[in-house]
């Protein structure tokens, strides 16, 4: 039996894959930045890293269409995005230096539920019961990730909640940033700004000169966060978001692996049922508001 799949439906499936294949990229990103952090400060990591993705993205954005858009960089609000992923940058090296990379990504997964909450405040989104339940328990995942002792949160705790904070916030600043600006403009602005920030950082930290290891490592990670954004592009430019939005959890998995692979770090039971709640609460969250985006369109 032969089953035909509307152009719509088979743009899904790409998007999906598109999605998880930027997952894997995310992943391969972060670890390599992670291992570069055992020899190399945060502002060196960033700027190395940034001249290498910029380079890359510049050469990307170039080759298209896009290249006539450069001057939409200039927009206020991309300006904006670029230095929030600065600080996102910073608080993302010096947690992921300390944390296993399972229980950072785990964290940083709660960042869709802070959407959620913030969507309330700012932009007086409607939020069910059901939804602020899936919220409370993600939360509650959040801080069993944490693992607070008697004294409170560890630092790289805080960097690492602090961090998923701010991406939400870039990307409610994102929702703002206008129609006509292309995706791979907004990318290459943050990627510039993000490597001026790392320079910037750098003045006020000791200089280490980088070893042939540790810019095999920031080059691969340039390498695959570029992929990475582009990928993450083609999965939404013509997919249904609502549809490929939840395969964003794929990052778990792969974040999980290159944990135990790499560094030999098993999440223990609690941090182990704090991603189960993380990554449950986020999905069902998705569930419900794609329930009553259908009941608006059907009512």
């Amino acid at each position: 039996m032969t089953i035909t799949l509307s152009a719509q439906d088979e743009a899904n499936h790409h998007g999906i894959r598109a999605m998880v294949a930027s997952c894997a990229c995310f992943s391969v990103s972060d670890s390599m930045v992670k291992l570069a952090t055992g020899t190399l400060p945060a502002g060196e990591i960033l700027a190395i890293r940034g001249v290498l993705g910029t380079l890359i993205l510049l050469a990307m954005v170039l080759s298209t269409s896009t290249g006539a858009s450069l001057g939409a960089i200039r927009n206020p609000i991309v300006i904006l995005r670029g230095f929030l992923e600065g600080a996102i940058s910073i608080l993302f090296v010096e947690a992921v230096s300390v944390l296993p990379i399972g229980n950072f990504t785990a964290i940083m997964m709660s960042s869709p539920l802070i959407i959620t909450a913030l969507s309330v405040v700012f932009l007086k989104a409607e939020v069910g019961v059901r939804r602020w339940m899936a919220i409370g328990l993600g939360f509650v995942g959040m801080i069993l990730v944490a693992k607070p002792s008697a004294s409170g949160f560890s630092n790289a705790a805080w960097l690492a909640i602090a961090c998923s904070c701010l991406v939400a916030v870039r990307d409610l600043v994102t929702r703002k940033i206008p129609g006509h600006v292309p995706s791979q403009v907004v990318t290459l602005a943050t990627s510039a700004i993000t490597t001026l920030v790392g320079f910037g950082l750098m003045y006020f930290q000791p200089r280490v000169v980088p070893t042939s290891g540790s810019l095999t490592f920031l080059a691969l990670a340039s390498v695959a966060i570029s992929v990475a954004n582009l990928l993450v592009i083609m999965a939404c430019r013509k997919a249904d978001v609502s549809v490929v939005s939840p395969f964003r959890y794929a990052i778990m998995p792969f974040a999980l692996l290159s944990g135990y692979v790499i560094w030999g770090n098993v999440p223990d039971i609690y941090a182990a049922l704090g991603i189960l709640l993380i990554v449950g609460s986020g999905l069902y969250a998705f569930h419900r508001e794609r329930v009553k985006s259908r009941q608006i369109i059907s009512g």
